[in-house]
């Protein structure tokens, strides 16, 4: 008798060992979840070409790039991506992106948004989101983008223009001329060379000034440098802008969080006699 309930509990441990396995394996299952389910299909229709620009400043966050501003949870984009490193971005915070290969058999990898992935093999990828890590699907807008955090940033441009044409009476003062406008720059600006050349008569300027904004409306609240008196020829107006340090380098940027929006500008403007 002692034997048979001696088999008997050993029977049941193993029971016990083998339930406690196979919730085990359902746990793992569920926390390594790969959503590739789409009722709603594929939107937008066609191939999206990912980004190729990077941050302005190492360690800054990337320019995004909008895959779609009406997207469902329960669909995928298709998209054309290079060997980079990307980060998928969603407006709703819980959003789970799952990217698989072309045809949504393969999964690369998966996880909440904001997710970054990187791509080992140039091709076309598929972009999957889901309401949560259980794959929910969910009929309401949100907007999906791509940023690419390893490639290279876009080039620093400067355009110069002519602000105004119109006619300045002798004694006016703050005369808007000439706008440089830089965009994409990482770094400390702390020099400009400018030039009196082209001008009818240097002795109608009696003093130059420089003023710094981050739009294209003109202010004169933050000047650059010190104001030059009389100046002719070749001269330069020295100051300094740094704005936000990005990074653990100590990159120092020009307001990078705003060069999607705007672009910097450079006032120079002249007091006139």
């Amino acid at each position: 008798m002692k034997k048979i309930y001696s088999s008997f509990l050993h029977s049941a441990g193993l029971k016990i060992h083998i339930l406690g396995l196979i919730v085990l394996l359902l746990c793992v299952n569920q926390a390594q979840a790969q959503c590739t389910n789409a009722p709603e299909g594929q939107w937008p229709s066609g191939t999206i070409t990912g980004p190729t620009s990077g941050p302005i400043c190492p360690a800054g966050a990337p320019p995004y790039t909008s895959i779609t501003t009406s997207a469902y949870t329960g669909e995928y984009s298709v998209l054309t991506l290079a060997v980079q490193t990307y980060t998928v971005t969603s407006s709703v915070a819980t959003d789970y992106i799952t990217i698989t290969d072309a045809t949504g058999a393969t999964v690369i990898s998966s996880g909440i948004q904001p997710y970054q992935f990187a791509i080992a093999v140039a091709g076309t990828y598929r972009v999957y989101r889901h309401s949560d890590a259980a794959c929910a699907t969910q009929a309401t807008n949100r907007t999906i983008s791509i940023g690419c955090n390893s490639c290279s940033p876009a080039a620093a441009t400067v355009v110069t223009s002519q602000s105004s044409s119109a006619v300045t009476n002798g004694g006016a003062n703050d005369v808007q001329l000439v706008r440089l406008a830089v965009s994409n720059k990482c770094g400390t600006l702390t020099q400009l060379n400018l030039s009196t050349t082209g001008t009818t008569n240097v002795l109608d300027i009696a003093r130059a000034k420089v003023y710094y904004t981050t739009s294209t409306t003109f202010s004169n609240a933050v000047q650059f440098g010190s104001t030059v008196v009389s100046p002719s020829g070749a001269f330069a107006v020295t100051g300094i802008i740094i704005g936000t340090i990005d990074g653990p380098r100590s990159c120092y940027c020009i307001n990078w969080k705003e060069f999607e929006t705007f672009k910097n500008e450079f006032n120079s403007l002249f007091d006139n006699l």
